[in-house]
């Protein structure tokens, strides 16, 4: 597979005429929750040659390649990438701490991940994930039987928000990290574990009943960060300077001098 998805990326400079800079898988294979069959979400960042952004209309900056049904791939030009890295993106944060990378310059992930942690900013990192939890509570989580990939939709955003809570950084995606370098009691780490185990599992199984260990755990949470996140300093740094450095150093490494 790592072969058919670097020739996709391939034909996508090609076709584009762009570089890829940055390519990782940033699903349940990233978090560690896959199943045998799971597809491969592949997201990437990439940079056009000067011209493209000499343009004075806005131009399309993703790429989509939905390419079959194992394979999903999904790219940011780099100037949107770091607009929204600006604003502590989650979904980029995550890209940046995925283990399985299919494509790296060096040069780009060096600059970028010296500026994690001064673009870091937790508050919109934890607005996120803690509504993703709180909403899929409300829609998929109040009857006696649960969706697995569902329970780990609330569960997973939980851990994500404790390790911010925690550590002040920017948490890592993989499932097996949160729950080992996390304060969980013991019941809760058991229950945690037999439910990737059931989620990782050839046989399939899609439904579990309703644990009311982790249903106290979720409750107790999400009151719990509700009140967090609403005492949390909003103040933001301001980073566009070193960013629009980073992007045109990029240029210029990636394509050669042009100014």
């Amino acid at each position: 597979m790592r072969d058919h998805i670097l020739h996709h990326i391939d034909q996508i400079e090609k076709q584009h005429d762009v570089k890829v800079l940055y390519a990782c898988d940033a699903g349940s294979r990233a978090y560690g929750l896959h199943a045998p069959g799971s597809d491969y979400d592949v997201r990437f960042i990439y940079i056009h040659k000067p011209d493209w952004y000499l343009s004075i209309d806005q131009q399309r900056d993703v790429i989509e390649l939905p390419v079959d049904d194992l394979l999903d791939m999904n790219g940011w030009d780099l100037q949107k990438a770091l607009k929204l890295f600006r604003k502590s993106n989650p979904p980029l944060f995550e890209w940046l701490q995925s283990e399985l990378v299919y494509l790296s310059d060096s040069f780009f992930v060096k600059s970028i991940k010296e500026l994690e942690a001064e673009v870091f900013s937790p508050v919109p990192v934890l607005y996120h994930y803690f509504h993703m939890a709180k909403g899929n509570v409300k829609d998929y989580l109040m009857q006696d039987v649960v969706k697995v990939k569902k329970y780990l939709h609330v569960l997973r955003p939980i851990l994500m928000c404790k390790w911010i809570e925690t550590y002040k950084e920017a948490p890592p995606i993989h499932f097996d990290k949160l729950l080992n370098d996390l304060s969980l009691n013991s019941d809760v780490k058991q229950a945690l574990q037999h439910l990737k185990d059931i989620k990782k599992s050839p046989d399939g199984q899609e439904y579990v009943t309703r644990s009311p260990v982790l249903h106290d755990f979720i409750e107790r949470e999400v009151e719990h960060l509700e009140r967090y996140i609403q005492a949390q300093d909003t103040t933001k740094k301001e980073i566009t300077p070193q960013l629009n450095q980073l992007f045109l150093e990029n240029l210029q490494h990636t394509w050669g001098k042009f100014l």
